[in-house]
C-alpha cells in the first residue's frame, strides 16, 4: 500500500511538464579520471542534469533548475559542496559532476583568490546559445549523440607524414630522386 507522500509525489511527477533536451554535451570530471555527459533542458526554467559518467562513480540524474543551481552559488569563492543542497542527496559525486558541467558551459571558473574554490562566470554566452534553441522548439532524445552546437568545430588532426616525405625534408637529393621517378 501506498502512503499519502508517496502518493502525492507520483501525482506531481506525472502532471509536470516534461523536460525537452536542448542539448547534449560532454565534458571531462573535475579530477579528469571520467568523461560526463550531460543534458541541458527546459521546462518552465532551464534545467541540467548529468546522463552518464566513463567512470564508476555513482550520480543523481535528476533534473535541477539552472535558476536553483546559480542562486545557490555564492559571490565568494566555493566548492562543489555549495551544490549539494540543490540535489536531493542521492550522491556524493553529483556536486562534483553539477560543477563539471557548469564548468565546461562557461558559468563558473577557477577562482583567482583561493587555489582549490570556484567562481560564478558571466551567464551571457550561455543564455545566448540556449535561448534560440529554446525558441527553436528543439527536443532531443536522451540517447542522442553529444554535439558541440555553436561552437567552433575541433581542428582536424592532419595525417601523419609518410616516409618518402619525411626522407624528402632531411635530404633534398633524395627528394629530388623521389620526384624524378
Amino acid at each position: 500500500m501506498k502512503s499519502a507522500t508517496s502518493k502525492r509525489v507520483a501525482k506531481a511527477a506525472a502532471t509536470e511538464a516534461p523536460v525537452r533536451i536542448l542539448f547534449i554535451e560532454t565534458c571531462p570530471s573535475l579530477s579528469g579520471n571520467s568523461k560526463l555527459t550531460y543534458h541541458v533542458g527546459f521546462d518552465t526554467d532551464i534545467q541540467l542534469r548529468i546522463h552518464s559518467n566513463t567512470g564508476a562513480g555513482f550520480f543523481s540524474k535528476e533534473w535541477v533548475a539552472m535558476k536553483t543551481i546559480l542562486e545557490a552559488l555564492p559571490a565568494a569563492p566555493f566548492t562543489s559542496q555549495h551544490l549539494t543542497k540543490v540535489i536531493n542527496g542521492q550522491s556524493l559525486n553529483t556536486p562534483g559532476f553539477l560543477l563539471a558541467a557548469l564548468k565546461s558551459e562557461g558559468l563558473v571558473q577557477h577562482s583567482k583568490a583561493k587555489r582549490r574554490r570556484w567562481e560564478r562566470a558571466d551567464p551571457a554566452a550561455f543564455l545566448a546559445r540556449v535561448k534560440p534553441l529554446i525558441a527553436s522548439g528543439a527536443d532531443l532524445s536522451a540517447d542522442a549523440t553529444p554535439k558541440k552546437l555553436g561552437r567552433a568545430p575541433a581542428a582536424k588532426k592532419s595525417a601523419p607524414p609518410t616516409k618518402s616525405k619525411v626522407m624528402a625534408a632531411r635530404m633534398p637529393k633524395f627528394a629530388a630522386e623521389t620526384t624524378a621517378n
